[in-house]
């Protein structure tokens, strides 16, 4: 009888853990391809760029989903002098994107359309992967949720940009008076406005 319930106590103890460890919403998700478009896993990238696009929703009035569509999707067609340059491969993916496989990522991390036929991830195994993408979903849940916080000191960016491929941008905003934030290890430039 005392081993019946033991095991019983403990297969419920492991479906509740199963239950609560991967509970992560659409923006979560969504937040998460974003992150891995712009800096890969890194962290500090992620948090401040959630951070950043929850700040602009919140100015303006969207939801996060919203706001990830109007900057980064095709968002352009309705505010051309706010939206995206280009369409994102992150949330509206064009075939010959260096990376058009993260815009099939999904909540049950089945293999993306695209990932055998990537020349960068053609030879690698996608079982090995996922997991990695689960955990960014949950880091990202977490951001959404407070749990954790950007590491930006010194100011709140309201931009970014990659070192290299942006370079001439950057250039030109910070001639234009804006800050560069420290938001820690990260692989792209973030800029923005000093605290006071």
């Amino acid at each position: 009888m005392k081993n019946s319930l033991y095991i019983i106590s403990l297969v419920l103890f492991l479906v509740a853990g199963a239950s609560a460890q991967a509970v992560v919403s659409d923006d979560a998700i969504q937040g998460a391809v974003l992150c891995y478009n712009e800096a890969g896993e890194n962290r500090f990238d992620c948090s401040a760029i959630i951070k950043m696009r929850m700040r602009s929703a919140r100015v303006e009035g969207h939801t996060f989903a919203e706001e990830l569509y109007r900057l980064h999707g095709d968002g352009r067609v309705r505010h051309p002098e706010r939206g995206a340059l280009r369409a994102d491969r992150a949330t509206n993916p064009k075939r010959w994107d260096s990376r058009p496989w993260l815009g099939d990522i999904r909540r049950d991390l089945h293999e993306p359309l695209g990932w055998r036929t990537s020349r960068r991830t053609r030879d690698l195994d996608w079982a090995d992967h996922a997991p990695r993408f689960q955990a960014l979903f949950e880091f990202v849940q977490g951001v959404l949720d407070g749990r954790i916080q950007d590491r930006c000191r010194g100011g709140y960016p309201d931009r970014w940009g990659g070192p290299r491929v942006d370079e001439e941008l950057i250039a030109g905003h910070i001639e234009a008076g804006r800050t560069v934030i420290d938001c820690g290890n990260t692989q792209n430039i973030f800029l923005g406005t000093p605290r006071d």
